[in-house]
């Protein structure tokens, strides 16, 4: 085995079944002195040379009444592909602050932070009651492109023996940027707060489990979006977590996000929607609209969509009717239709109907009520939006019930099970909730008495 597959499975990153307690000690190369600022190698003397090392404990003993307070350690971690000016750099390192270059180094120097962690299992085992464990990665190839116009080249000796150390003759001013995460993970700690989370939320298992799957962390980053203050209240009613590592949770949730999720709050409320914050526009149980041959059509949404996948698709349902109101399910997708990076929300096929400001909830409303009206036999007036001839104020018999024994449809206990509305809510003179009348069709099934045909010609929003 070479060098670097040791070092990499010395500091490799634990999966959350590697943290579990170990009896040893981390040990942490801490750079804070100014005369080692530049990045020089500080090692950290073991406390007993021989035999076991004593583990030193920072929380109280067991039979202790001093409450802990949660941890909420954050590990940077580079990554480098040790080409070019990098071959003497590792392959990946940990620090416990945010890694750059540093007042002096050249373009052969690593990418990292003044406090390094060799070995990141024994530095998590000596932690107390941990909440979360938060991983950002950066680059360190990536980093050294963005300060490339930032070296100052040295004078370098003509020897053609020194070619190869060309990249020790340039050098930095002054102290680089920290740099910019490529990506940020998490892990949840408690098994209480992770069982608490599945089940307020129903996101699976599996996903929360593994956090460290940029696709999982984005799903359960928009999750929060839409429920976090709903989460709080909910987890607290199960009574089951330490309220500790719930605040911790959500003061990290508060910290970590809030800005993206300010950002997208504004616009949203301004009427603007941007790419990366489409899949926010859409939460769980909202009501959506869409339009199909030139009608609205409003649905419920039943969760968030994968943020990940475009065009987004939304699960969602809507009323329907045939002589009963049953719930019938569709997917609806949403894709970004613009070059630009910012477009008003009303522009999308569908988009949630709380930015509407035209006045479509209260139309969407009122047709629901007249469809209400015509769920038993009725006779009404129509006339046609666009009529192919002279005929207007049309007569038509709306009657479900007789069109079926018609066209042989059989008694309407022989359908399929389906989640319909109860004939003691059929017989109320109201819609049964406030949702219910927006979510009808937009036509309606009924006979022309100037043709003697069955038509769904008739849009009851006219």
């Amino acid at each position: 085995m070479d060098s670097s597959c040791r070092t990499k499975r010395r500091i490799g990153v634990p999966s959350p079944s590697q943290a579990a307690p170990s009896r040893k000690r981390a040990k942490v190369v801490a750079i804070e002195d100014p005369n080692h600022k530049h990045g020089a190698v500080v090692n950290e003397e073991p406390e007993e040379s021989t035999g076991k090392r004593k583990r030193r404990h920072h929380g109280p003993t067991r039979n202790s009444t001093v409450t802990l307070q949660p941890q909420l350690p954050i590990l940077h971690r580079v990554t480098c592909n040790l080409k070019k000016n990098h071959g003497n750099h590792r392959h990946l390192a940990h620090y416990l602050d945010a890694p750059r270059l540093f007042e002096g180094d050249s373009k052969a120097s690593a990418l990292r932070g003044r406090r390094q962690i060799l070995d990141t299992e024994e530095y998590l085992d000596d932690q107390s009651d941990v909440t979360i464990i938060t991983y950002k990665t950066y680059n360190c190839n990536d980093y050294h492109k963005t300060v490339e116009d930032r070296f100052e080249q040295l004078p370098m000796p003509k020897d053609p023996d020194v070619k190869d150390l060309r990249p020790y003759f340039f050098r930095l001013r002054k102290d680089g940027d920290e740099a910019k995460p490529q990506s940020e993970q998490m892990t949840i700690v408690p098994r209480d707060l992770m069982d608490a989370i599945i089940e307020v939320t129903g996101i699976d298992r599996g996903r929360l489990v593994n956090l460290g799957d940029p696709r999982n962390m984005e799903v359960f980053h928009h999750q929060l979006y839409h429920r976090r203050d709903l989460m709080a209240q909910e987890i607290r009613g199960l009574r089951s977590v330490r309220e500790r590592h719930i605040a911790a949770f959500f003061d990290y949730v508060e910290k970590a996000f809030d800005p993206e999720y300010n950002e997208a709050k504004d616009l949203f409320e301004g009427g603007q929607v941007a790419k990366p914050h489409l899949s926010k526009l859409f939460g769980p149980d909202e009501v959506v609209v869409t339009f199909q041959n030139g009608q609205p059509l409003a649905y419920i949404s039943e969760n968030c969509p994968k943020p990940y996948q475009y065009p987004l698709a939304l699960d969602c349902w809507s009323w329907n009717f045939d002589g009963l109101f049953w719930r019938e399910r569709t997917t609806l997708y949403v894709d970004w239709p613009s070059s630009e990076l910012n477009m008003p929300i009303s522009e999308l096929s569908t988009y949630p109907l709380k930015y509407n400001k035209s006045g479509l909830e209260e139309q969407l409303r009122e047709r629901g009520k007249t469809f209400w009206a015509c769920r038993r036999r009725k006779y009404v007036y129509y006339n046609p939006p666009n009529p192919r001839s002279m005929q207007t104020n049309l007569r038509y018999m709306v009657d479900m019930e007789t069109y079926q024994q018609m066209h042989g449809q059989g008694a309407m206990d022989q359908l399929p099970e389906r989640d319909e509305l109860s004939q003691d809510g059929m017989d109320k003179d109201q819609p049964p909730d406030e949702y219910f009348s927006m979510l009808l069709p937009a036509e309606i099934l009924g006979f022309g008495f100037h043709d003697r045909k069955w038509s769904t010609s008739i849009h009851v929003l006219q």
